[in-house]
């Protein structure tokens, strides 16, 4: 009972003033209630300075590892629910009770927790009110003018704060499974005998963003190196779903972590919270803005409501180019391979073996076998079974699309991961 009175005392002086912050410019330009006795010039010219020396300090003690004023948002959205739950706690125990949240849970769709912040709506409507009734005080020069413009500001700042705080209540969809971490790690994509060097944009522990120089020839399959900031290491499996060009000699590979033992999500959690220089240096890369911080909480209700929206995912392929043959029913048919994944295929057919075949055979999801060449001998070709697609006449040369199905991974997977990692690009080829 002890512990459960001191924290309910802490938590209820620090809601307190918050509430009084709020509820004192209302009482005092809705109802006429001055709170604070004292001339309104002089009473700024003592109370201005000290919360602007007490901004600057706080900036100067937090700047590298706090924003500005988001400290007054998690205050404001507190304040009341502390304020409420913890006089309850004083007078009894038994009677203050949280509810915490249930974790691990993803939001598909946008809602609005009204009853969260019930409050919070009426004394936001009420500072609005406030300032709907700061001409009537001038004009009636009932109070004076300077007392109204002070409790005016302060209450612009508070609807500014209140509106922050109930927009936390509006539970966005959460897009990505994890949360990303701004961190730049050097990594290493490998691709059979070929690695790429990068650093990461961002990462979690389901994906990455990761700069590369030029735009590497690369197959969707690949394998992550990270590094952490003091040697720890992490080898992961990942496959590309998208690479965006950032700039003219630059482009970001978005990559999913695919397959993870438990032993490499432990060395992926040991690099990216344990091994970070950051943690332990006194200087951070990101220093607060004040001006830029206010900024951005004042401009927050014309973020709130924009529909957020998945970047679509591109496939990926390695181009190439390899002699091949398709089989399907008793025939035949020379092509070239183009592109391929870990799951499709582009071919290019012989336009002179098409001309007796009849075109059903390349139906939608008809079976066909697949043997591709590496090299010009025979004996190194490897045999697959795909599904058609797609299939398009109309090029001079007709494209045949294939996919390779998931139900066959087992016998296949290694052998299309081989190919994707030894098949030459057409670079190569003409060399």
């Amino acid at each position: 009972q002890r512990i459960c009175y001191t924290s309910a005392t802490t938590h209820f002086f620090f809601g307190f003033p918050r509430l009084m912050y709020a509820i004192a410019p209302i009482a005092f330009l809705v109802f006429g209630i001055n709170s604070v006795r004292g001339l309104g010039l002089e009473t700024l010219t003592y109370a201005l300075p000290s919360i602007v020396l007490a901004l600057n300090a706080n900036y100067i003690i937090h700047k590298g590892v706090r924003f500005s004023f988001w400290n007054e948002i998690f205050e404001y959205a507190m304040a009341f629910q502390d304020g409420l739950v913890t006089f309850m706690a004083l007078l009894n125990p038994k009677l203050g009770t949280f509810n915490v949240t249930d974790k691990g849970l993803q939001v598909t769709r946008r809602t609005f927790d009204w009853s969260s912040v019930r409050v919070l709506l009426v004394a936001g409507g009420m500072s609005l009110l406030s300032l709907v009734m700061v001409p009537f005080w001038l004009i009636t020069e009932l109070q004076t003018w300077d007392a109204v413009l002070i409790n005016a500001t302060w209450c612009v700042v508070n609807v500014m704060l209140l509106c922050a705080a109930i927009l936390v209540a509006l539970e966005q969809p959460q897009l990505r499974q994890s949360h990303r971490l701004d961190r730049h790690l050097l990594t290493a994509i490998h691709a059979g005998p070929k690695t790429f060097t990068g650093t990461t944009l961002d990462i979690s522990e389901t994906g990455a963003q990761v700069v590369l120089k030029n735009w590497p020839n690369l197959p969707d399959a690949v394998d992550v190196d990270l590094q952490g900031d003091y040697g720890t290491r992490a080898l992961v499996t990942g496959r590309v779903m998208r690479v965006t060009p950032r700039s003219a000699d630059e482009v970001v590979l978005a990559i999913a972590f695919e397959n993870l033992t438990q032993a490499q999500q432990d060395a992926l959690v040991l690099v990216l919270y344990s091994d970070v220089r950051e943690w332990y240096s006194q200087v951070r890369s990101n220093a607060d803005k004040p001006l830029e911080s206010i900024k951005f909480l004042a401009t927050s209700l014309l973020r709130a409501f924009r529909e957020p929206q998945p970047l679509p995912s591109v496939e990926v392929r390695k181009q190439i180019q390899a002699p091949a043959q398709v089989y399907v029913e008793g025939q035949y048919f020379p092509s070239t391979a183009l592109s391929i994944n870990s799951r499709t295929l582009q071919l290019a057919l012989s336009p002179e073996h098409l001309l007796t075949a009849p075109l059903q055979v390349f139906s939608q999801g008809q079976a066909v076998g697949l043997v591709i060449m590496p090299t010009a001998d025979l004996a190194e070709s490897v045999r697959l079974v795909a599904q058609v697609e797609h299939f398009d006449q109309t090029s001079e040369a007709p494209l045949l699309e294939l996919s390779f199905p998931k139900a066959l991974d087992p016998r296949q997977s290694v052998r299309i991961k081989e190919l994707l990692y030894t098949l030459p690009n057409p670079a190569e080829v003409s060399r």
